[in-house]
């Protein structure tokens, strides 16, 4: 089960990873320092739990709605993707871009 997605904290769990990365590297640390840490994100997931999230309750989807239209955006909703539609991914991305860039 992956973890709640915290607005205000959106990179809790990526300075948590770095972190528990920095505990290993330093441990096995040669004589030419630590080496560079790797950063990474997971976007897709990332967007994949937002629309995920908002589409469960009633609730959140009237919340987001009521978000649109405070900016005066046309109210759409966030799609999710399928595995076995290969386009999905990419729809559910292109809709979260368009709705990012709108607000």
């Amino acid at each position: 089960k992956s973890k709640a997605f915290n607005p205000e904290k959106p990179d809790e769990e990526l300075i948590a990873q770095r972190e528990d990365q920095f505990d290993e590297l330093s441990a096995a640390e040669d004589d030419n320092g630590p080496p560079e840490l790797i950063t990474q994100r997971d976007e897709i997931g990332l967007i994949h739990l937002i629309a995920a999230k908002e589409r469960s309750s009633a609730k959140r989807k009237q919340l987001f709605l009521d978000l649109q239209r405070k900016v005066n955006q046309r109210p759409r909703q966030l799609l999710g993707d399928m595995p076995v539609r290969w386009s999905s991914t990419y729809v559910m991305l292109d809709r979260a871009e368009t709705l990012k860039e709108a607000s």
